[in-house]
């Protein structure tokens, strides 16, 4: 998450591919919202994974709320609260947010979720058909220290060889058993660049915007955007 909040780097999503494979039903929540707006299916792929198991966050996201409610009951804030990412890994997103100069330059929407440090890239104007283009994060966040992109790349690479003698693909990335070190230098910018999925916008102020329906039910929930929607 730091890689793909933090540096715009696809490494990030790989990582939480490999995770999400194995098991790890955070990481495949994860990847369901920040692969809504670049590839809709694979994120929804994920999501299921996740409800399959009757995981809240991943069931508010697709499912209705009369369907949730079935489910889980009424869901107070503290029961929300429970879902949340660390607070220490959202504080980090959140100072991220704030010190990278390039990030302050341009159209940004960051969580209202008090409790939430995620933020993202708004799309630039695009009259053509289809989903519209979002900002190139390169060009606004810091790119990954080559110490760091090294040893993030050498743990996709001894997965991808302890899981298929050398092959793993993770979407459209492949890492086939090439020595990290070479991968890191030779990636291109514009196969490092990923950027994470818009928010979604309060329908009735439509001011507030959330990463995703658990920050927004909980904001609602908890009286902090119950109080302040009317006047917005």
């Amino acid at each position: 998450m730091i890689a793909a909040y933090c540096h715009g780097d696809k490494v990030g999503v790989m990582l939480l591919r490999q995770n999400a494979n194995k098991g790890c039903l955070r990481s495949a929540y994860t990847l369901g919202l920040i692969l809504r707006d670049r590839n809709r299916q694979e994120s929804d792929t994920y999501l299921q994974r996740a409800i399959s198991v009757d995981y809240l966050p991943a069931c508010q996201e697709l499912l209705s709320s009369q369907e949730v409610k079935s489910k889980f009951g009424d869901l107070d804030s503290n029961t929300l609260k429970n879902f949340f990412d660390p607070i220490s890994l959202n504080r980090l997103l959140g100072r991220m947010y704030l010190q990278s100069a390039g990030v302050r330059s341009v159209s940004t929407s960051h969580c209202w979720n008090p409790c939430c440090g995620r933020w993202a890239l708004k799309a630039t104007q695009n009259n053509a058909r289809g989903p519209p283009p979002l900002q190139f994060p390169s060009k606004y966040l810091p790119a990954l220290s080559p110490s760091l992109e090294h040893s993030l790349l050498k743990l996709v690479e001894e997965d991808a060889c302890d899981a298929s003698n050398g092959i793993t693909k993770y979407g459209s990335d492949m890492i086939c058993g090439e020595n990290a070190e070479q991968i890191a230098c030779s990636r291109p910018k514009n196969e490092r660049s990923f950027y994470v999925s818009r928010m979604k916008m309060c329908s009735s102020c439509r001011r507030a915007k959330y990463c995703s329906k658990l920050c927004q039910v909980y904001d609602w929930r908890s009286g902090q955007h119950k109080m302040e929607c009317q006047y917005l």
